[in-house]
C-alpha cells in the first residue's frame, strides 16, 4: 500500500512539474535564430504576430502568436530587404549586377519559393513589399522613384506622386509611402491615396489596418484618415509593431509579445479598450509647456526645468551634487520652498535621462517579481499615468524605446 502511495505521489509531482514547465514556456521563450540578424522587425496581423529578420543570405521568421514556429530560408545572393504578411516571410535579394530575386517562406508548412525578377535595371533596395502573389520594388526614374509590380513574368508601373520613399505590407495589401507623406495602396495596377501624413513620416505596422507614427499616433488605413491622438495600444486591431536592433514588439488580439536583445520573447495580456480610452503615450518634450515634477517628459533639461518651474531653486543628482546642465534624470531632486522633491522622468527607470531598452528590461523584471522599484522609479514606470506600473506600461515603454 505504501509503495502504491509513493508511486502515486511521484506521478502527481511529475504531472505538476510538467504543467509548471508548460506554463513557463507559454510566458517566455528564446528565439536564438534571430540573434544573428542585422535587425529584427515585428509584424502584427489579424490573427498572427511575427518577429523576422535576415543575415547576409538567410531569411529568418518566428511566429510568436497564436503559436510559436521558427523557420528560415537561404537565398542564392545577398539579401537587401525583407517584409512579412499574414502567412509568409519574403526576402528581396541581389544575385549579381541588375539581377534580383524574391524568396517566399511559407510559415505554415515551411515551403520555400524562389523567383527571379524579370528586370534588367538597377533597383532601390531599401525596402520592398510582397503579397497576394505580387512583388513590389522601387526603381529610380529621371526625377523621382517609381514602383514596379511584378507578377510572374509581367510587370506594371505604379505612379506615386512625388516619388516613393518606402514600401510596406499591412492587412494583406501593399502600400507606398511617398516623399511628401502620402500613403498609397498598390493594387491591380493602380495607386490610391489612403491618407496624407507629414513628409518623410516614420511608420511601423500596428496591426491590421493601422499604422503607428514616431510620435505615438495610431493612424487608420481605412481611408477615413482617422487619427487617434496619443494612442499606442489598439488591441482590437491586433496591435503593435515597432522594430529596432535591440527590441521589437508585436501582438494580436489581446496579447503582446516583447522581444529583447537577448532573444527572450515574453508575452503579456493587454486589456481591450476603445481607442479614445488609450491616451497612453508619454508626450514629447514641449519647450513652452508647463512641467509636472511628478511626470517629466524624457529630454527635458535642467535649464528647461528651472525656466518653466521658477520655484525650483536648484537640481541635485543622486549623490547630492548640484547639476546645472544636461537632461533631467529619474532620481534627481529639485530644491523648492525649503525642501527637496525627488524627480521622475516618464519611462526612465534606470536614471539615464532617456528611454531605452535597459528600461524595458527592468520593467519586465519588475513585472516578473524579480525586482521591487523605489517610489520615484515606480512613478517613472507608470507610463500611462493610471496609478500602477503594469503590462500596458511595458508595451508603451517598449514602443517608446524603439523611437529613441
Amino acid at each position: 500500500m505504501m509503495a502504491k502511495s509513493i508511486i502515486s505521489t511521484f506521478l502527481f509531482l511529475c504531472i505538476l512539474l510538467a504543467l509548471i514547465s508548460s506554463a513557463n514556456a507559454a510566458s517566455c521563450c528564446y528565439l536564438q535564430t534571430l540573434s544573428d540578424c542585422r535587425r529584427v522587425y515585428g509584424y502584427s496581423g489579424s490573427a498572427h504576430a511575427y518577429f523576422y529578420g535576415y543575415t547576409n543570405n538567410t531569411l529568418v521568421s518566428a511566429r510568436v502568436l497564436p503559436d510559436t514556429v521558427t523557420r528560415s530560408a537561404a537565398v542564392s545572393g545577398v539579401i537587401r530587404a525583407v517584409c512579412h504578411d499574414e502567412r509568409n516571410a519574403y526576402a528581396l535579394y541581389e544575385a549579381g549586377r541588375h539581377r534580383y530575386g524574391v524568396v517566399t517562406l511559407n510559415m505554415d508548412n515551411g515551403s520555400v519559393t524562389d523567383n527571379a525578377l524579370p528586370l534588367s535595371q538597377e533597383l532601390i533596395t531599401t525596402s520592398f513589399a510582397a503579397c497576394d502573389g505580387e512583388s513590389f520594388v522601387m526603381g529610380a526614374g529621371s526625377a523621382y522613384v517609381y514602383v514596379l509590380g511584378i507578377r510572374g513574368g509581367n510587370t506594371v508601373r505604379y505612379e506615386v506622386p512625388s516619388g516613393a520613399e518606402r514600401l510596406f505590407v499591412n492587412g494583406g495589401s501593399a502600400y507606398a509611402l511617398s516623399f511628401q507623406g502620402g500613403v498609397y495602396r498598390l493594387r491591380n495596377g493602380t495607386s490610391s491615396l489612403c491618407l496624407q501624413l507629414t513628409p518623410h513620416a516614420k511608420l511601423t505596422n500596428a496591426g491590421d489596418g493601422w499604422l503607428l507614427t514616431a510620435s505615438g499616433e495610431l493612424v487608420s488605413l481605412s481611408g477615413s484618415k482617422e487619427t487617434v491622438q496619443s494612442a499606442a495600444v489598439k488591441t482590437s486591431a491586433g496591435t503593435f509593431s515597432a522594430g529596432s536592433s535591440a527590441t521589437a514588439v508585436a501582438g494580436v488580439k489581446d496579447t503582446a509579445a516583447v522581444l529583447t536583445n537577448d532573444s527572450c520573447c515574453s508575452f503579456y495580456p493587454i486589456g481591450a479598450k476603445a481607442p479614445d480610452e488609450n491616451a497612453d503615450t508619454p508626450q514629447q518634450s514641449n519647450p513652452s509647456a508647463p512641467i509636472s515634477l511628478d511626470r517629466i517628459s524624457p529630454g527635458v533639461t535642467v535649464a528647461q526645468l528651472k525656466q518653466r518651474c521658477p520655484e525650483v531653486a536648484a537640481v541635485y543628482d543622486a549623490a547630492g551634487e548640484e547639476v546645472r546642465s544636461g537632461a533631467v534624470r529619474t532620481g534627481y531632486a529639485a530644491a523648492l520652498s525649503g525642501e527637496r522633491v525627488t524627480l521622475s522622468v516618464t519611462g526612465d527607470l534606470n536614471g539615464s535621462g532617456t528611454v531605452n531598452h535597459a528600461d524595458v528590461k527592468r520593467l519586465m523584471q519588475t513585472l516578473a517579481n524579480e525586482e521591487t522599484l523605489a517610489e520615484p522609479v515606480q512613478r517613472a514606470a507608470d507610463v500611462n499615468n493610471d496609478g500602477a506600473a503594469d503590462n500596458r506600461d511595458l508595451v508603451l515603454l517598449a514602443q517608446s524605446a524603439a523611437y529613441h
